[in-house]
């Protein structure tokens, strides 16, 4: 692995996940189909949401929309709305006929769900209020932060700042998954001012149950493997506790990016 760490302190621990594929629709704006055999059908993932079946009348129609390379996480909340819902999901990148499809679809909308403040779901959040339908999106940690010293964040100025906060303001509802996200919320983007529009939503895991073995003593950590990540997923502070332990086994799990 030809990989220098870089030097800088701090940490700001996520977990990396796998990207989904996704099939060309609507020019290259990109319906979100993933073929992964590990993530829940339209069926599944409605029995475990606990939302009874609902007739096509009563479905709300949501726009949702992601951006080019959506993660495997906003594949489930896509698929977790399309259980009780009418959604139509778009990986959005800029281009006359994009901008023209988004627009078509957020006016037939009920309400526009945003993954991610950003370029991306900008075009749907100022279509969404000009059409009069509520706008909420899902913010973790990059669309929010502000952390100029390992160059990280949307929030450290210039354009992504106003697009940003131009989104918050527009917005009904900021979800958010943890306590650390939505301080970081008030704390650097308009939101501050606005606090009753932040909602914290954990994420969730499905549980399951694995066959009784006899546990190695080793240490884990997972993400991928880059010059951000070494003090952004605390890959730094993970290795130096490992060369405390050299009798202990230590895996870094991810694909190396840099």
């Amino acid at each position: 692995m030809n990989w220098k760490a870089p030097t800088g302190s701090g940490t700001l621990p996520l977990l990396a996940v796998k990207r989904p594929p996704v099939r060309p629709w609507l020019g290259s704006v990109r319906r979100l189909e993933p073929k992964n055999a590990d993530e829940p059908s339209d069926t599944e993932a409605g029995r475990r949401s606990g939302l009874p079946p609902k007739e096509s009348a009563d479905l709300v129609k949501i726009l949702f929309v992601a951006d080019r390379s959506p993660m495997s996480f906003v594949y489930v909340d896509q698929r977790i709305l399309e259980s009780a819902h009418k959604v139509e999901a778009v990986s959005f990148r800029w281009s006359l006929r994009n901008v023209a499809a988004v627009l078509a679809h957020a006016r037939r909308s009920d309400l526009v769900f945003g993954w991610f403040a950003g370029q991306h779901t900008y075009l749907a959040a100022v279509a969404a209020k000009a059409f009069g339908r509520r706008l909420i999106i899902a913010a973790a940690d990059y669309d929010l932060a502000n952390e100029p010293w390992f160059n990280y964040g949307s929030m450290r100025g210039g354009a992504r700042k106003r697009i940003n906060n131009h989104i918050f303001t527009l917005a009904d509802l900021v979800v958010v998954p943890s306590q650390f996200s939505y301080q970081l919320a008030l704390r650097n983007t308009v939101l501050g001012k606005a606090s009753q529009k932040v909602r914290v939503v954990p994420c969730g895991f499905e549980p399951r149950v694995t066959p009784a073995a006899t546990k190695e003593k080793c240490i884990v950590t997972v993400g991928s493997i880059n010059s951000e990540n070494w003090i952004r997923k605390g890959h730094r502070e993970f290795l130096a506790v490992a060369a405390r332990m050299p009798e202990v086994p230590a895996y870094l799990v991810g694909r190396v990016l840099d």
